[in-house]
């Protein structure tokens, strides 16, 4: 996260709410002391270090590990699961979304694919390779077929902080 200090030409208090507001940090008015701005810099650096800032972007789920920002799909043995880039989107969204019913809209969306008149059968078809991918390793059905509804991924899903995530606890 970086902090975010406005600068302003003074006078107006409602501008610097306004931009507090709109997810300003802190506000200084100008003419800027170089001391007082670099100390508000570190004051506001002190908060970062302090704070809990570990992204959640790795998820465990039936005994696999989802990595999001590194692209993978670990198996307990430490293999990777090899996927395309669209199933491993749709993996990403299914596991962000766990339980919660998808329709095919909602997961071209999710999944950041182009809409055409054939998109929502490429979802279909999608599905289906990942079913198959996830079934071959885990023995196990992850993705429900809701009728005339889209998808529901079913299985327990585990947020997993990037520093726990290779432990084997947390598969």
């Amino acid at each position: 996260m970086v902090p975010i200090i406005l600068f302003t030409s003074g006078g107006d208090p409602i501008d610097r709410i306004v931009g507090l507001e709109l997810g300003a940090d802190d506000c200084i008015d100008k003419p800027v002391n170089e001391k007082e701005l670099v100390a508000r810099i570190r004051a506001r650096l002190r908060i970062i270090d302090r704070s809990d800032n570990r992204v959640i972007d790795c998820y465990s789920f039936a005994g696999l590990l989802l990595d999001v920002s590194e692209r993978r799909v670990t198996r307990p043995n430490g293999s990777a699961l090899p996927l395309t880039s669209g199933e491993f989107d749709l993996l990403v969204a299914f596991v962000k979304k766990a339980g919660r019913k998808l329709s095919r809209p909602q997961l071209l969306d999710l999944t950041e694919r182009r809409v055409t008149d054939d998109s929502t059968r490429s979802i279909d078809v999608l599905v289906s390779r990942l079913r198959r991918k996830l079934f071959a390793v885990t023995n196990n059905e992850h993705i429900s077929t809701i009728r005339n509804g889209g998808y529901q991924f079913t299985s327990e899903v585990n947020a997993v902080h990037r520093d726990q995530a290779n432990s084997p606890a947390s598969r």
